[in-house]
């Protein structure tokens, strides 16, 4: 798994507003070439794994609901924390009234990437 670029999606709001986030994540994963995983059991209010609820079908996404697949070493320090400590709802870091979910969610050339939130129409 050396050299490959994992997104991780960090689950926030309500349903509609997670899946939202969600669906654009799997947008920008699948532009980027890079396995996403969603990790929606550090948000408490949805509280499971995805898959327990929903399937994607996409031979374009290669994605997971846990981090058993990842390289302990690049998320040791991330798995466990929900998407505020990643600067979800930091007034300073994200503008609620811009549409640009990939501006706001800092999407680099990085190994590991975190997103959250919604893409605001």
């Amino acid at each position: 798994m050396d050299g490959e670029k994992y997104f991780i999606y960090k689950g926030t709001g309500g349903l509609f507003h997670n899946l939202g986030g969600l669906s654009e994540s799997i947008r920008i994963a699948i532009e980027h070439n890079a396995i996403l995983i969603i990790d929606m059991q550090s948000h408490r209010i949805f509280g499971g794994k995805f898959s327990d609820y929903f399937t994607i079908t996409s031979d374009k996404l290669k994605y997971y609901d846990d981090y058993e697949n990842i390289p302990p070493e690049l998320i040791e320090d991330i798995k466990d924390k929900h998407a505020k400590q990643f600067g979800y709802l930091n007034k300073e870091i994200l503008n609620p009234t811009d549409s640009k979910f990939k501006e706001n969610y800092n999407i680099t050339q990085g190994q590991l990437n975190i997103l959250y939130g919604c893409k605001m129409y």
